[in-house]
């Protein structure tokens, strides 16, 4: 007992003396939503529905978590913290680790859980960076990493096409969301890695981006099971199988993206150069006072259809595991050739944005003309209009937002315009929304309110008798929802 109590006495003594030197710190945000489906199915008399598990259940809609808690810890540049969520779709443990030095950064972010059961893809976030020549040349490499948006070479993206092939211009859900330039670092899902060079001088930045570069193709999945006869004994044999290894030059190389970007109040302009399919994006703002004026366009001007031929390397079997007698072989398959074939899609969009904002009110307007599709299956045409304006009600506490989208839209099929009667051809979006902020430090969106109260209705339609082009059900939503936030 002794023993024990004199332990607690110097955990307690050094934990003090370590409290003393750093900084603790926590922090803690909850989300409760809900959404009631006012018109579950249109042109049925069916009752209106209330679901958690809808996207905007929270007004974010990126994930499910509802409470989360975090404690850190900092002194000098280094810095430590743990976050506990309730795990639904996030990790229920994440642990972070960050240290900053007179010219450099690292930072890794890590699902407690999978890294205990040494799981590969437990990173969420492993990245640093280095500056070089008094921060002229700016370096960043990660393994993994979260949203950051267009951190690298742009300006307006109102013409972003996201991912670049067409699919992602949701334009019925996303109103006022404008796109992505191609060096979008967007990874909440998939953990983006990539390498990063650019050169910094005044008002002047260019440089490279190298994506998927960190990560080969190979990983060992489920292994199955096969029994091979030779000469009269059966033997039983594990077969090992793993993806293809990446091959560099087409899945690397050719994925490097060339930016530039010239800032000179009261302009800046930002061009990208994609070379795999030759993806070009151009972007630029004016700003005069509250008004900001920006235009873009991105498009890909030879896409291409890849067809791989493969070799499989069948490696030696192992020597029988001594309890099972079972053999392990491994088998890889390598990518010997790449066949491109040029296709007849096109992508790409133009577009541009007006904003004019000031302290209590503020309006803007996007308008855009997308054009994507393989015309030999369907190709779709897309002119948008989305304006928007907000004014702060009560400047302390309540912001009033209304969002529209007016969508024309042109249907291709086998390279001819489809007169079919059964699409939506004109479709619409409406969004009034109101946001409290119950501390009263002044009005703001979701974002900017760390606690307060979020009010939204979204009314999207067309003719409910015919179908979406975006879908059958996608694209009619009469729906009602109410998010609580607490923060600190």
């Amino acid at each position: 007992m002794k023993k024990i109590l004199v332990v607690l006495l110097v955990l307690a003594v050094a934990g003090g003396v370590f409290a003393q030197e750093g900084e603790f710190s926590f922090s803690g945000r909850v989300d409760i939503g809900v959404v009631v489906d006012l018109d579950p199915y249109p042109n049925h008399d069916v009752m209106a529905t209330s679901d958690e598990s809808q996207y905007n259940q929270t007004y974010d809609g990126w994930d499910g978590v509802k409470g989360r808690f975090g404690i850190n810890y900092n002194r000098d540049g280094f810095g430590a913290g743990l976050q506990f969520t309730d795990g639904k779709l996030e990790p229920a443990v994440v642990g972070t680790l960050n240290y900053g030095g007179e010219n450099f950064n690292f930072a890794v972010e890590s699902n407690l859980t999978d890294l205990v059961t040494w799981d590969g893809y437990s990173f969420r976030k492993l990245q640093g960076d280095y500056s070089f020549l008094n921060g002229l040349v700016y370096l960043e490499a990660a393994y993994a990493a979260r949203w950051q948006g267009n951190k690298y070479w742009a300006s307006d993206y109102t013409a972003g096409i996201m991912n670049y092939n067409g699919e992602e211009i949701d334009v019925i859900n996303e109103p006022l969301g404008g796109g992505n330039s191609f060096t979008v670092i967007d990874s909440v899902w998939y953990r983006k890695d990539y390498l990063a060079v650019d050169v910094r001088l005044q008002g002047l930045s260019f440089g490279v981006m190298m994506n998927d570069i960190f990560r080969g193709g190979s990983k060992e999945e489920v292994p199955t099971y096969a029994v091979i006869v030779p000469g009269t004994t059966s033997v039983p044999i594990k077969i090992v199988t793993t993806n293809t290894p990446k091959p560099f030059v087409e899945e690397v190389l050719k994925n490097m993206i060339f930016g530039i970007k010239f800032e000179l109040n009261p302009i800046e302009v930002a061009a990208q150069f994609l070379v795999k399919d030759y993806g070009v994006y151009l972007g630029g703002k004016w700003f005069v006072g509250p008004v900001t004026v920006g235009l873009s366009y991105m498009g890909i001007l030879g896409d291409k259809e890849r067809e791989y031929k493969y070799i499989d390397n069948i490696g030696e079997l192992s020597k029988p595991d001594k309890a099972t007698g079972t053999q392990t072989q491994s088998i890889t398959s390598y990518i010997s050739d790449v066949t491109a074939t040029a296709t007849n899609i096109t992508m790409m969009k133009v577009g541009g944005k007006v904003n004019y904002d000031t302290d209590g009110y503020g309006a803007a307007i996007v308008g855009y003309l997308s054009i994507f599709g393989d015309k030999s299956d369907a190709s779709v045409n897309i002119i948008g209009f989305e304006p928007g304006i907000y004014y702060n009600v009560i400047p302390t506490h309540l912001k009033f937002k209304l969002d529209a989208g007016f969508y024309f839209i042109n249907l291709y099929e086998n390279g001819a315009k489809y007169t079919g009667s059964d699409v939506n051809t004109v479709q619409f979006a409406l969004q009034p929304q109101l946001f409290w902020n119950f501390l009263g430090t002044g009005a703001g969106d979701y974002s900017g309110n760390g606690t307060g109260i979020t009010i939204r209705y979204k009314l999207v339609g067309g003719d409910t008798t015919k179908s979406s082009v975006f879908g059958p059900k996608k694209g009619f939503n009469n729906k009602f929802d109410v998010n609580f936030k607490w923060s600190f």
